[in-house]
């Protein structure tokens, strides 16, 4: 399968969850013409002057209560149709926005060549497009939920208006009562069966369990009593089970809301009734909270026990546990108590068992088993099943991987993982699935940049980017001292290609942050010190962009993104060329641009420390990004902050003068060999052409064809205009040709603010970015 057919297959998942056919709206479930004129009615009947005394008074009371409940009864069916008109609306635009998106994805790859280079151009392209999905589809479970959170709410009124009704009217407290009873044997009866293997009661339970929307999960609204049941039920009949016991059950069909229980009982911000685990107990009145302790007895025993220990009972639980739902999955201890557990596994030297011998860097010991432990393969295995189940609750894995954990957080402290220490062996093992599972714990902040957990994706996308850029000269010369059975020397990139990516994209929003550029995202900071980007070290930069560079699907994907920003920032320029306020505009694309410079530079410097062979040159390793870059803005165009939109056609035409330049020699370049610094007569050139690409008037002559085709040039003219790009006439000498294009630029630009000029501003920023491109060696 292609890249394109995978994308197109993923298109078709996303569109089939909207259904067919036109979303139903609400007209059905408002019956409110109807009761306002019962209301109307009713209220018209109240006693008259030929009636009174204490039964007319009573009548009265009775009747102003029915037109009153009519009335509200009403306008609850409003509310109701209301709500299904916006869910209907959301359905009509998530189809309407993934329709855009496969158009938009279509479309740029019809600009792509029908090569192998063209298939590696198609990465970054279908790689934002799934993205965009992953957006949309949030988005939409988002609204969706919502909308069911307040329609529970609607349901709650109904019954009360109803109850209450009923309790004025002197109604009957013991029909209450036996209703209650009702409800808690009906919830005892149903999880007994479904734990057996019953298909219905399994459906009863699984219903109930997915009313639970995202406010009651985060604790702002309580369980209904309904949920609260069955989820007492779910903790009580699964709380003395050991871990073969559960897994049984799950075979019956009960997966799912096994899982999904388990995140719901470990959650600190619900509560639900006690009941004792014994046959046929109902649910008493005390209530108990969420959290670690209400968790059945064997995944305690096996979250808790030490190193590899229970590494098998690991798998089962975690292959239960991605059965489950993962909008439940919100800063739940059972969450925290697998992490912890993975990352207490990797700790383990035990983990090695197995492998060759090993000087562990960590220098820790832990108690062997009494029985001979398994093979490694087999706990990678259950580490990676793990990985990806835990991999959705963000803010679990955030605090993994940032290492904060709020000091209320009592499970959360105890279970604290050593983050420093998990990111190590996260990046120091040779993982069977290419790194796949524990990218998973990265890719996350990519869509979750903007989203209503912006701050913990940005907050966990610097962590690990520091981390990733300042171990870079290790994690580019990853050996068998470091990673169990490596044969060689190699990069991250060849060693977990998938990680490698995965890092890529989760860190993409911050491209900006991370240049120490202007961004609309906002706590990621710089991973270098503001002295570092005076003197254009940034090491820990530097050293992000090699590694991020260090595997070819992975830095097309990483430097085709950096090049869009890059190309927006030249475009935009070119179309308002001045020394004042649009200069940093070429600052910026001068810092982009060279980092990519600087990051290929280190990971070809490391494949050739490494004796890797690699099959392209570094402008064809930079060249699959600057493509894909091209490609998809012209095909969709772009939008910088303050600059509004961008079209396609001019960024086309900047890109395409811009290419070589940008990109450099064919030929092959010792990475030992300093990258050629920018002239400021090159700057003046390249900023000249993209203005007369772009349609604006350059202070140079136009040459012009006479009738016999022949170019004739201006007398006397150093430097022309033809067709948009700037030449030299004839008999001109370099030196004076180069004098002239300065000096139009120059005179193009106006006077330099404090003198110092866009062009100076962007020849400082390229050259002492790429002076020192390899900064940790």
């Amino acid at each position: 399968m292609g890249v394109l057919d995978g994308f197109m297959t993923t298109w078709s998942k996303a569109r089939t969850t909207f259904g067919e056919g036109t979303p139903q709206d609400g007209a059905q479930f408002d019956s409110s013409p109807q009761l306002q004129q019962m209301q109307s009615n009713v209220e018209s009947a109240k006693p008259g002057s030929k009636w009174t005394g204490a039964g007319a008074d009573t009548y009265d009371v009775a009747n102003q209560q029915q037109g009153r409940v009519l009335g509200e009864a009403a306008a609850l069916d409003q509310k109701l149709r209301a709500e299904v008109d916006r869910s209907a609306a959301v359905v009509a635009a998530g189809r309407r926005d993934l329709d855009a998106v496969r158009q938009w994805v279509v479309s740029a790859a019809s600009t792509v060549p029908q090569t192998p280079q063209g298939e590696r151009m198609l990465y970054p392209i279908v790689g934002k497009g799934a993205g965009e999905i992953a957006e949309i589809l949030q988005k939409s479970n988002g609204d969706l939920n919502a909308i069911a959170g307040r329609m529970r709410g609607l349901g709650s009124e109904y019954q009360a208006l109803a109850g209450g009704f009923k309790e004025d009217e002197g109604g009957d407290k013991e029909v209450a009562a036996k209703l209650e009873e009702e409800r808690k044997r009906n919830a005892q009866r149903d999880v007994d069966l479904a734990l057996k293997g019953d298909k219905d009661a399994q459906q009863r339970v699984r219903e109930v369990l997915n009313t639970i929307g995202p406010e009651q999960v985060g604790g702002t609204t309580k369980l209904s009593p309904e949920q609260a049941s069955y989820l007492s039920q779910m903790q009580a009949q699964q709380k003395l089970r050991n871990v073969d016991q559960l897994k049984e059950a799950a075979d019956k069909g009960a997966g799912d809301i096994m899982a999904d229980s388990w995140q719901l009982m470990s959650n600190p911000k619900l509560e639900f009734p006690k009941t004792e685990s014994r046959d046929g107990a109902l649910e008493g009145n005390a209530t108990v909270k969420g959290g670690f302790d209400q968790l059945p007895d064997g995944i305690k025993s096996t979250l808790q026990s030490p190193g590899i220990e229970q590494s098998a009972n690991l798998q089962k639980i975690a292959d239960i546990t991605n059965t489950g739902h993962e909008n439940l999955q919100r800063d739940t201890d059972f969450d925290r108590g697998m992490i912890h557990k993975v990352a207490d596994m990797m700790e383990s030297p035990e983990w090695r068992n197995g492998d060759p011998a090993f000087d562990n860097p960590l220098d820790l010991q832990m108690p062997w088993e009494s029985d001979p432990p398994p093979p490694h393969a087999d706990l990678e295995r259950a580490a990676t099943t793990a990985m990806d189940a835990v991999s959705h609750d963000h803010q679990v894995v955030h605090d993994a991987i940032t290492g904060n954990v709020e000091k209320d957080n009592e499970f959360g402290q105890q279970s604290k993982v050593d983050h420093e220490h998990f990111l190590y062996n996260l990046t120091h093992e040779e993982w069977d699935d290419d790194g796949a599972a524990a990218g998973s714990l990265f890719d996350w902040t990519h869509s979750a940049a903007t989203g209503t957990e912006n701050g913990i994706a940005a907050s966990t996308a610097h962590a690990y980017a520091d981390y990733i850029g300042s171990h870079s000269n290790d994690l580019m010369h990853l050996d068998g001292s470091k990673v169990i059975g490596l044969d060689g020397v190699h990069t991250l990139g060849d060693v977990n290609p998938h990680l490698t990516y995965a890092v890529a994209e989760g860190l993409t929003p911050y491209i900006n942050n991370i240049a120490g550029l202007p961004s609309e995202i906002t706590g990621f900071d710089p991973l270098d010190g503001s002295g570092q980007f005076d003197t254009y070290s940034m090491e820990n930069t530097k050293g992000l962009f090699a590694v991020l560079n260090s595997e070819q699907t992975t830095a097309t994907l990483w430097n085709s993104e950096v090049y869009k920003q890059a190309l927006l920032h030249e475009t935009v320029f070119a179309q308002h060329p001045s020394n004042f306020g649009a200069d940093a505009h070429l600052t910026s694309s001068a810092m982009l641009r060279g980092l990519v410079d600087a990051g290929t530079v280190g990971a070809f410097d490391a494949f050739a420390q490494n004796q890797n062979q690699i099959g392209a040159t570094e402008r064809e390793w930079k060249e699959f990004g600057y493509d894909a870059a091209l490609g998809t803005l012209v095909a969709g165009g772009g939008e910088l902050p303050g600059a509004g939109p961008i079209a396609g056609e001019a960024i086309d035409r900047v890109g395409g003068a811009l290419k070589d330049e940008i990109l450099g020699s064919t030929d092959a370049i010792d990475p030992k060999d300093p990258i050629n610094d920018m002239s400021a007569q090159t700057a003046s050139n390249r900023i000249l052409t993209t203005v007369a690409l772009t349609g604006g008037d350059v202070p140079l002559p136009q040459a012009h064809y006479d009738a016999h085709h022949n170019l004739v040039y201006p007398s006397g003219a150093h430097a022309v205009v033809v067709n948009g790009e700037i030449v030299c006439p004839p008999g001109v000498s370099y030196a004076e040709h180069q004098a002239a294009v300065v000096k139009a630029a120059g005179d193009l630009l106006g006077p330099a603010i404090g003198g110092y000029s866009a062009i100076e501003g962007m020849v400082a920023t390229y050259n002492g970015v790429t002076k020192n491109p390899n900064p940790h060696g």
